[in-house]
């Protein structure tokens, strides 16, 4: 995945949209995903863990291009 953020865009975490990438207060990259039964409504991409932000929290919105390489 390629980050091509030109300026940061702080946005509530409500705002996003499922699949949506944004930056964590922790510098994390994620995607918003659909709340499970858990109560989780991201995950990490770095390792796939899953877990909950309050939907009032401000995230950095990331602008990236998923690459597929065989």
């Amino acid at each position: 995945m390629n980050i091509v953020n030109k300026s940061p865009n702080m946005v509530m975490f409500e705002k996003l949209s499922c699949g949506e990438v944004f930056r964590d207060k922790h510098s994390n990259i994620c995607m918003k995903i659909e709340e499970v039964v858990s109560g989780q409504n991201m995950a990490c991409l770095c390792d796939g863990s899953l877990n909950y932000i309050d939907n009032d929290e401000k995230v950095e919105k990331v602008r990236c291009d998923l690459v597929v390489e065989n």
